[in-house]
C-alpha cells in the first residue's frame, strides 16, 4: 500500500494542536482511504504547552501520530528534518502548525 507521511514543526503552538490534528485526519486522512498516513509533530523547543498537547494526542492516536520532542530551538528547516528522519511514508509533506496553507 502507497504511504505519505505528514511532517508538522511546531513552535509555541499552544491551544492550535489538537484542531490541527482534527484537520489533517478528515481532510487528508480521511479522504485517502486507500493509502497510508501518518502525521509527525515535531516540537522544537517550544516552552508553552505544545509538548503536553502533542502527547494528548499521540494517547489517543497511536500508529497514526509520532511526536518528537527537540531539546532547543533549532529552526524549523532542522525540525522538518528531523522529521524526515522519522518518517515510513512514501512521500512527505510538511504543513504549518498554524495551518496558514490548507490541508486539503
Amino acid at each position: 500500500m502507497n504511504s505519505y507521511t505528514i511532517i508538522v514543526p511546531v513552535y509555541y503552538n499552544e491551544g492550535e494542536l489538537a484542531n490541527t490534528f482534527i484537520e489533517l485526519k478528515e481532510k487528508v486522512i480521511n479522504n485517502n482511504p486507500d493509502l497510508r498516513g501518518e502525521i509527525i509533530f515535531i516540537d522544537d523547543g517550544s516552552r508553552d504547552k505544545s509538548f503536553l498537547e502533542l502527547l494528548e494526542i499521540l494517547k489517543h492516536n497511536t500508529g497514526l501520530v509520532k511526536v518528537i520532542k527537540l531539546t532547543r530551538n533549532f529552526g524549523q528547516d532542522r525540525a522538518m528534518l528531523a522529521g524526515y528522519h522519522y518518517a515510513s511514508g512514501d512521500c512527505i509533506i510538511n504543513i504549518s502548525a498554524d495551518l496558514q496553507d490548507p490541508p486539503e
